[in-house]
């Protein structure tokens, strides 16, 4: 019985063989295996949920201000300018050891922006009195690319609006550690659309933090807002 078996089970195998042979042998085999290769990725993606609907927590008023280091420098800023581009606005004290990692985390943001291509911004608002100087070494240990990323002498309005709209978040969805009377803090980022509204605050200084305004950054920049 066992010999039996033993032949029965080998011919089995070799018809299994030659069939899968025969099998890869078919250009069509080949031709539906790579579509089904290709096709998956698609799959997967019309299939995952897309993430919420940034919130708007305000709009920036008008503005125009004067660019105070790099290559940009004595050049105006506007938020005409910045129409149509979605953006991340920090404040910055050059001098300051937390800023100093901020600016770390922007240059990462920066880097690993390249792929929106020419559809984001960052501006680093510095006080009126930085002294230039002091606010172009800053710049120039994270090396800003000139066409993306700006250094700004900070309006009134606009650090009055961008404080009132980091209240509002911080009222409405607190981050770790931020209480709503601390939200101008120098590890928090903004995130602005293209029609100049606040859709976001970032703790910037945590893994967590840089991730999500990325996302939300691509997220933005891909609904064209």
């Amino acid at each position: 019985m066992v010999p039996h078996m033993s032949s029965h089970a080998a011919t089995n195998e070799g018809r299994l063989q030659r069939a899968a042979a025969g099998l890869v042998g078919r250009p069509v085999f080949w031709v539906v295996l790579v579509s089904a290769l290709f096709a998956f990725p698609l799959v997967r993606s019309f299939l995952r949920p897309l993430p919420p609907e940034r919130p708007m927590l305000g709009e920036l008023p008008t503005f125009v201000t004067a660019q105070v280091a790099g290559v940009n420098a004595g050049q105006t800023l506007s938020s005409e300018s910045l129409r149509g581009k979605v953006w991340v606005a920090t404040f910055i004290e050059p001098t300051d050891p937390d800023c100093e990692r901020l600016g770390e985390v922007l240059e990462h943001v920066q880097r690993r922006s390249r792929n929106l291509g020419d559809a984001w911004r960052m501006v680093s608002f510095v006080p009126g009195g930085a002294e230039p100087e002091v606010v172009n070494a800053y710049a120039q240990r994270r090396h800003p690319n000139a066409l993306r990323w700006f250094f700004a002498a900070v309006p009134p309005p606009i650090e009055s609006a961008v404080e009132n709209a980091m209240y509002r978040a911080a009222v409405l969805a607190p981050l770790p550690g931020t209480g709503a009377s601390r939200v101008h803090g120098k590890h928090l980022g903004v995130l602005i659309d293209g029609h100049g509204r606040i859709r976001g605050l970032y703790d910037l200084l945590t893994p967590s933090g840089e991730n999500a305004v990325l996302m939300d950054m691509g997220l933005l920049a891909n609904l064209n807002e």
